[in-house]
């Protein structure tokens, strides 16, 4: 694996853990404040531009 390969695996995986931590923050905040997991998906569609 070449370093190019290396360090683009390594800013995907640090990536993928940073979005798994704020959605882990977003789920529990919302738990805090009563938002059900539909109403949650429908926020962070609407917060990362997707449209369902």
């Amino acid at each position: 694996m070449s370093a190019n390969e290396q360090a683009r695996s390594l800013m995907m995986r640090q990536n993928q853990l940073v979005k798994n931590r704020q959605q882990s923050m977003l789920s529990r905040s919302a738990a805090e404040v009563g938002l059900d997991a539909t109403e949650m998906s429908v926020s962070r569609d609407r917060a990362s531009g997707s449209m369902s």
